[in-house]
Formats: C-alpha cells, sequence, structure tokens
C-alpha cells in the first residue's frame, strides 16, 4: 500500500489536490494555523507556528507511506486549505485530516469536494480496506463532511477534550472499501439496478457461505461475472439459517416476498437502493408495505432522499464499486461523434394514449437540433435490459437510417463510443454524466418533470420551449 510519488493531482469538482511542498510553506499558510479561528476544533491551537516548525511537520512526511497535500481552486490554482492521510499499510487503513484555512472560502462546499476527491482514491487504493477520521461532537461542520462521504459513527469518547470552555465528546467515523457482508448472507435480486451494486460487492469481497436468488436480468449479469457463489432455487432453503437478507428493490414480487419473509424470520434485512425515484412504490405490494431494518444507497442525493422518504430510518451510503469500474471502462470520447439513447419503460402514459418511453423517443427525434445533436450524427438506441428484442422495431422503422438499435457488448462501451446520452430518468444517464458525457433529458413538457437531482442534466423540455 505504497502511494504513488509526486507529482500526484487528484482532481474533484471545485478543488484539486496535489502533494504539499516546500513552496507551500507561505505566510499564508502559517497564517491559517495560527488563526484561532480556523484551528479552533484543532489541537493545533495550543502551540505557535512559524516557518521552522512547519519545515519539521512536512519533513516528517519523507520516507513514510503518510500523505500531505495542499487543497487548491481547481480553475485559479489559489491555496485555500490542506489534508492529510495518515496510512497504515499492515492494517489497510487511512486517517484523513482536512483543514480549510482561507475563511474566505468557508460555507462553499469545498471541503466536501476535497474531502470526497480523497476519500474515494484512497477507497480505490490496493491495500485499503478501511477509511477513519474523528473530530469534536461540535465540530458540525466536520460532522457533516463525513456523514455525506457516506462515513459512519464507529465510537465516541466521552467529554474527551475541552474547546470553547467545555469538555466534548471526540466523535469517530469510518468507511469500508467495500460493504463488510456477514457470512450466510443470502441475496436476493432482480432488477439489473440493484444487481449491477451488489455484484460488484461481491467480486470484491464474497461472504463464506452466500446464498443467492436470482431472477431475470440479476441472474444474466450473475453469468458474467464469473463468481462461484451457490445459487439456489428456493428462496425458503436460502434465508434458512442465512444471517442477513440483501435485496434489490426493483417492481418484480420476488425481492419484495423476500423481505417479507425475513420480516417474519427474524431475519435482519438490508435493501440496495440504487435509483433517486419512486422510494415508497419499491416496497408496496398490494397496499402491503415492507421495509427493511436498513437501507443501503450509493451517493448522498439518494441517502437525503431515503432519509426524507423513511424518517428514523437506519441508511448507509455505500461506495459505489459498479461505477467507478465502468467509468474505468468507459474511458475518453473516442470514433465518430453519435448519440446515445437510454431506453426504459417509464410506465406511464402521461395523460394520453401512448406509453412514457414512446412519447419521450417521439419529442427526442423531433427536437435532436435543439438538443446539440449535429445531424450527422447517428442516433443509437439501446434496450433496457428489462426491456424485449422487437419492442422498438416499429419505432426504428418509421424513423429510417438515423437510428439504429445499439449492438454494444456492454453498457460501458455504449457511452464509450458516444458523445451525447439522452433518456428519461435511468439510472445509466448518472454514469454518462459522471463519464463526462453531454446527457440530455427527453421527458417532453407535457410530463412530469425530471426526478434527477444531478447537476449538469441538459432538460430538452426547458430548452426547446425557450427557443422559437
Amino acid at each position: 500500500m505504497n502511494p504513488p510519488k509526486p507529482p500526484l493531482i487528484l482532481r474533484g469538482s471545485r478543488v484539486e489536490l496535489r502533494r504539499f511542498l516546500d513552496s507551500d510553506l507561505t505566510d499564508d499558510y502559517i497564517a491559517w494555523l495560527n488563526d484561532p479561528q480556523v484551528v479552533r476544533f484543532s489541537n493545533q491551537r495550543f502551540r505557535p507556528h512559524d516557518r521552522e516548525s512547519c519545515e519539521r511537520y512536512l519533513a516528517t512526511f519523507d520516507n513514510s507511506p503518510n500523505l500531505f497535500f495542499s487543497v487548491r481552486m481547481a480553475d485559479t490554482g489559489r491555496s485555500v486549505g490542506t489534508m492529510t492521510a495518515y496510512l497504515a499499510p499492515q492494517h489497510g487503513t487511512a486517517d484523513v485530516g482536512i483543514m480549510i484555512g482561507d475563511r474566505s472560502c468557508w460555507g462553499q462546499g469545498l471541503g466536501q469536494d476535497a474531502w470526497n476527491t480523497l476519500a474515494a482514491w484512497l477507497l480505490q487504493l490496493k491495500g485499503v480496506r478501511k477509511l477513519t477520521a474523528g473530530t469534536l461532537a461540535c465540530n458540525a461542520s466536520m460532522l457533516h463532511i463525513m456523514e455525506r462521504c457516506g462515513m459512519h459513527v464507529e465510537g465516541i469518547r466521552k467529554q474527551q477534550e475541552i474547546a470553547d470552555g467545555r469538555a466534548q465528546d471526540i466523535v469517530y467515523c469510518a468507511k469500508f472499501a467495500t460493504p463488510e457482508l456477514p457470512a450466510s448472507t443470502a441475496v436476493v435480486c432482480h432488477d439489473a439496478g440493484a444487481a449491477n451494486l451488489i455484484l460488484a460487492w461481491l467480486k470484491a469481497s464474497m461472504p463464506a457461505d452466500c446464498r443467492l436468488v436470482l431472477a431475470g436480468p440479476a441472474r444474466s449479469l450473475y453469468q458474467q461475472t464469473g463468481l462461484t457463489g451457490r445459487l439456489y432455487q428456493g428462496m425458503d432453503e436460502a434465508l434458512a439459517g442465512a444471517h442477513m437478507l440483501l435485496s434489490g428493490t426493483g417492481w418484480s414480487d420476488l425481492e419484495h416476498d423476500a423481505r417479507t419473509a425475513a420480516r417474519a424470520a427474524g431475519l435482519h434485512s438490508v435493501a440496495v437502493i440504487d435509483h433517486w425515484v419512486n422510494y415508497p412504490d419499491r416496497f408496496e405490494r398490494n397496499n402491503v408495505c415492507v421495509l427493511p431494518d436498513e437501507f443501503w444507497v450509493t451517493d448522498s442525493y439518494a441517502r437525503d432522499k431515503a432519509a426524507c422518504t423513511f424518517p428514523g430510518a437506519e441508511i448507509r451510503v455505500q461506495p459505489n464499486l459498479y461505477l467507478e469500474q465502468t467509468l474505468r471502462e468507459i474511458g475518453p470520447k473516442a470514433g465518430a461523434p453519435c448519440c446515445l439513447y437510454l431506453l426504459e419503460p417509464v410506465r406511464s402514459q402521461w395523460g394520453r394514449t401512448e406509453d412514457g418511453e414512446f412519447q419521450a423517443l417521439d419529442y427526442f427525434a423531433q427536437n435532436l437540433g435543439r438538443a446539440g445533436v449535429p445531424s450527422s450524427a447517428p442516433v443509437r438506441l439501446r434496450l433496457h435490459p428489462s426491456e424485449e428484442k422487437g419492442k422498438y422495431d416499429a419505432w426504428l422503422a418509421r424513423h429510417g437510417a438515423r437510428f439504429a438499435l445499439d449492438d454494444s457488448t456492454s453498457l460501458a462501451a455504449a457511452i464509450g463510443r458516444a458523445h451525447w446520452v439522452a433518456g428519461c430518468e435511468t439510472a445509466a444517464m448518472v454514469i454518462a454524466l459522471a463519464a463526462g458525457r453531454s446527457v440530455i433529458c427527453t421527458i417532453p413538457p407535457w410530463a412530469p418533470p425530471c426526478r434527477l437531482p444531478h447537476r449538469g442534466l441538459f432538460h430538452l423540455s426547458q430548452v426547446a420551449a425557450s427557443m422559437p
């Protein structure tokens, strides 16, 4: 678990992190360490700092696995703070700290961006299995940063240190590189969304005696992974003697029935939410709602939505290993410019007589120019894993040679070929957005607005309405 050699630059959305150098020992940096407001919750406040003391501290990182970063604005390169990561190769842990010293930058989300960037990089390093951090309980901003990164409280030392004239607790938080699944975990999954997340976790760390009940798209995806877990035909057999249920939250009855059986048996139940819409409906069948004991999500958007939808529920943000792997496979844009359209069943006619997915597709075809897709670019339609072949044959026959079904062997390959990616609300659009593609939401203006919360989406209905 040796860190990369310098120069090392990690790029976030608004900041970048690079190795802290001698040239970063500026008057501003030293002033931050002596600013009572900046070090209000740090033990740095108990000692004076000058260039000599800072040089001694910087020297401690020489010949060490530990890392010291300068946090800089991505657009201007201006230094705004520092971060540290203390790595213990023998234990596979990394303990992280941050200081945003430029007070004019406080409250702008720069600390969150820096923290998320370093955390994601550390957790993908070979040998790093756990990220840790701690802060005083009165440091609300730091607690918020750790929570939004998906870290969870694992311990509290009561009244451990004095700050603001009072004894304060220290709160210790952690995040694992992969979810820790107990032996004899039963996995029940049908739809592709949660299956992709769960299978990526299993590939990283398969628990002993993993009991798999897979159907539909989930079973097809499993057969492509090379995993060797035991497949069960019957749910009762898989749940008998299991220590935990891990289920998807798709639209089949399989996962709902598993949660119902787990509740009846007193088995701890965890449900993986892979999307950002229709949360209550995922847990209700025939007017019967069965919630899990714990929800797992993979980003702060989903966590906030789940917390609002299910007040008081236990919600954990887990690493999205599937997204990370897919982004590595996608790579930069290549080849002739083309557009990928990600199909999905909308399950609504939006007050009209035609299924919503066809309405959105027609609306997109009529407004391609307004979407910024040049007339020379071909459009490839990629079926959703739950859709049958032939569903769009009649539509394609009416719209000419510019439109054709995508024949890519994987989602990553399909996005890799595309310069533009379009669709309604499928999770694959979020992957394309993370891969740096121009992503177009094609929901027409007469339908309910797009519910994906992610910044950077191009909403065709808003642009088309503003143009003559």
